[in-house]
């Protein structure tokens, strides 16, 4: 029997009493169905009342997907700061260009 990886696919971070601010946990990436990018919208509509439209067809493609944890101690870091930590490392895993383009 093949042995599996055993990674969690989503932690909570806990910041250790030694003085740290901010701790961030990156999950185990994971393959899993989503709807497509032109369907989200006719599919959210369809989740809230399924009576108005005949069942339509969505499209469920392959997305890989990782859960991203970031704690803060809120002493130090505004909710607000973190917040847009966590949005800057979402733009830069979606488009690592970016990334390159600041460094230049």
């Amino acid at each position: 029997m093949e042995k599996k990886n055993a990674s969690p696919a989503y932690t909570h971070p806990v910041i250790p009493p030694t003085g740290q601010l901010a701790i961030g946990a990156i999950g185990s990436i994971k393959v899993r169905p989503e709807y497509a990018a032109s369907d989200k919208e006719l599919a959210k509509a369809y989740a809230i009342d399924p009576h108005s439209a005949p069942t339509p067809e969505f499209r469920i493609e392959p997305r890989l997907i990782v859960e991203v944890s970031f704690t803060a101690d809120h002493r130090a870091v505004e909710g607000v700061e973190l917040a847009r930590l966590v949005q800057t490392f979402k733009q830069y895993c979606q488009a690592p260009s970016l990334l390159l383009a600041e460094l230049v």
